[in-house]
């Protein structure tokens, strides 16, 4: 049938593990604020059944819990029977395949630079049935060879294709680099919306108010304010 030669086929990840291992920070947020996280889980479901599948997680200061928070709703959307993918979008501080007990050789900076297709760096858990697309961490010192003009919309395009939901944890929003770098900043041309995580103990006000209005002007629905460390 017409309908059936038009499908994509199916993204399978090459590299599969039993089951991530899971950071106690993650449980513990999980463990001292179920109900709240559940209504995060809630509104991010909602971006996603308007339409808005890639949504990311980010911060307006590196520390702010961006990583665990991440790791904390991903379980709960997939008890709502999203197929969901994660991706470590934080190319300055790359945190998720570590935090999950792995050590990729390779990630979505090789994907970037057009050197590997996707399914060959995305990691597949079979009991957490979800899917990590990791950043392999930079040599000390170094930013990440990605060529001239790296375009992430191309691999989300591709996951949004065969998941209902791409979680990406940016991590500080619109970090400016002090030296010209490939690095892609984030805007409406690969993020749908933002959760933007809120540390309360030290981010001044001004500072939340500044990267909200970073996230409007770069086109990007605001998906909520997650207030941490409260």
């Amino acid at each position: 049938r017409q309908d059936d030669a038009k499908a994509p086929a199916p993204l399978r990840p090459l590299l599969e593990v039993d089951r991530f291992h899971w950071p106690q920070g993650s449980a513990k947020l999980s463990d001292a604020a179920g109900s709240q996280l559940d209504e995060l889980a809630e509104g991010i479901a909602m971006e996603c059944r308007q339409g808005r599948k890639v949504v990311a997680m980010s911060s307006c200061r590196r520390g702010d819990g961006c990583t665990t928070l991440t790791l904390a709703i991903a379980p709960r959307l997939v008890k709502k029977g999203l197929r969901v993918v994660l991706v470590d979008a934080d190319f300055h501080n790359p945190l998720l395949a570590r935090r999950l007990g792995l050590a990729p050789e390779t990630g979505w900076e090789e994907v970037l630079a057009g050197r590997l297709p996707l399914a060959e760096v995305m990691i597949e858990s079979v009991e957490d049935q979800l899917a990590l697309l990791p950043l392999r961490e930079p040599v000390p010192g170094r930013t990440y060879d990605l060529g001239g003009q790296p375009d992430p919309a191309v691999s989300l395009a591709a996951l949004k294709e065969h998941y209902d939901l791409i979680l990406l944890d940016l991590g500080r929003f619109g970090k400016t680099p002090r030296t010209a770098t490939t690095l892609p900043l984030p805007d409406a041309t690969w993020i749908d919306a933002a959760v933007l995580i809120h540390n309360v103990r030290s981010t001044p006000q001004q500072d939340l108010t500044r990267t909200r209005r970073k996230i409007r002007d770069a086109g990007i629905a605001e998906a909520g304010i997650a207030e941490n460390f409260v």
